[in-house]
Formats: structure tokens, C-alpha cells, sequence
């Protein structure tokens, strides 16, 4: 199975602005983290910007979106949706689960 398993911000974003080499969360990005404990499950776990490229979606490769959403308006920086293509991708819900600081959304891709 293959997962995109991202931090996101309330309006979107999984960087703030200037993210790059040098600062790869952008300014003020790792608010986006203060949440995490790391979790490997017995899964590929794809970048953002690889999990959402229409490519993939097209080819069927992407089964399973995680979305960890912190409640915090970042207003700039990398949007989660910006080059996912035209196509609608279908999502189911599978789990919500709300935890201290961040709300856990679980979605399977529907073919």
C-alpha cells in the first residue's frame, strides 16, 4: 500500500513561505510538527509534493491520504492541492481522530 501521510494547516499548507534547501518547512513550518511522534508503518510513505502528482493518481499509485491537520492558519507557503491536475480524486473516509493539538483524517483513494 502505498500513503501520503502529511501535516497540514487549517487553510492548506504544508510549508511556509520560503521553504527550500536551506529551510525545508519554510518560515514558521514547524508549527505544522510540534504534534509528531514518529510512526513507521509497513508502508511506503511518500513527500507531498510526490504523494499528490496527478502521475501518480493516474497510474493508480496512491491508495491511502493522511492528513494531520493543525489547527493554525499559515496564509502562505506550499498548498497542499496546488499541481494535483484536473481530475477529481475520490476520497473515502476511513478514521478521524482528534488529538492534542492536531486532528488525524484518514481517507482511502476510491478507484
Amino acid at each position: 500500500m502505498i500513503a501520503a501521510n502529511l501535516s497540514v494547516s487549517v487553510d492548506g499548507y504544508f510549508t511556509g513561505p520560503g521553504a527550500g534547501p536551506q529551510q525545508t518547512l519554510g518560515q514558521g513550518g514547524e508549527v505544522l510538527h510540534g504534534w509528531f511522534a514518529h510512526d513507521v508503518a509497513d508502508r511506503d510513505q511518500l513527500s507531498a509534493a510526490d504523494a499528490l502528482r496527478p502521475e501518480l493518481e493516474r497510474a493508480g499509485a496512491l491508495d491511502e491520504l493522511q492528513l494531520h491537520v493543525v489547527p493554525v492558519l499559515l496564509t502562505q507557503g506550499r498548498w497542499l492541492w496546488e499541481d494535483i491536475g484536473d481530475l477529481p480524486i475520490e476520497l473515502e473516509p476511513v478514521r478521524t481522530l482528534e488529538g492534542v493539538g492536531v486532528t488525524h483524517l484518514k481517507y482511502r483513494v476510491r478507484r
